[in-house]
């Protein structure tokens, strides 16, 4: 992941992960850098060549998911540019983009600076933030997908006890993640320019919904 997008700030990125905490940290890197920028033929090569999901990752759907996201990077090596133009077709600007990816785009806040100003200060006191780059480019940057799922990633390496992790990790997931993911989804599924995003979003759908289990967000 480009780090125009995240730094963080004192948060140790060294912590020995065990399988289970690997696999959820390389999926949320997977989807950041793949709703950051278009995937350039090395990125795309790797999918490809990746291991499959096992099936005792406790969800059916994610091995398949994985399976559609490996084979369509496969087929989308020898198309660069093709994907490059998907992309901006698809995310490509405010005033052009047939998808949104930022979550106050989606959610029904009826105060969405509010819900920033949030986010922006949970950022801060985990010690995550978003580059002055980055801001500068774009004043809703805190608030893309390609960051939340970067803070997510980080979140999985906090030091702190692992009761006091996952509280950090369901929080955080529950409150910026899970309101909007399965309409960011549809919005890919259903935008006349997809065509590989639609892997990467049956990719978010199946992992975001098993987050939702192993992070017990219905006991919140």
């Amino acid at each position: 992941m480009d780090e125009m997008i995240i730094t963080g700030h004192g948060m140790n990125l060294n912590r020995q992960l065990e399988a289970e905490e690997q696999m959820r940290s390389d999926l949320y890197a997977v989807l950041s850098r793949l709703f950051f920028l278009p995937p350039d033929a090395d990125i795309l090569r790797s999918l490809a060549e990746s291991e499959p999901l096992g099936e005792d990752s406790q969800s059916s759907a994610l091995p398949e998911a994985w399976r559609r996201l490996r084979a369509a990077a496969n087929v989308t090596i020898r198309k660069e540019e093709a994907i490059n133009v998907e992309y901006e077709a698809l995310f490509g600007g405010a005033d052009k983009a047939q998808v949104m990816l930022f979550g106050s785009y989606y959610t029904n806040d009826s105060m969405p600076d509010k819900l920033l100003r949030q986010l922006h200060h949970d950022l801060t006191k985990l010690g995550i933030g978003v580059s002055s780059e980055a801001i500068e480019a774009d004043s809703e940057a805190e608030d893309h997908i390609a960051a939340l799922t970067e803070a997510m990633r980080r979140l999985i390496y906090d030091n702190e006890p692992p009761h006091v992790r996952h509280e950090r990790q369901k929080k955080f997931f529950c409150r910026y993640l899970r309101p909007w993911y399965e309409n960011l989804v549809s919005a890919i599924n259903t935008a006349p320019a997809a065509n590989f995003y639609k892997s990467v979003a049956g990719l978010m759908q199946a992992f975001f919904d098993l987050e939702k289990t192993m992070l017990k967000v219905d006991d919140l």
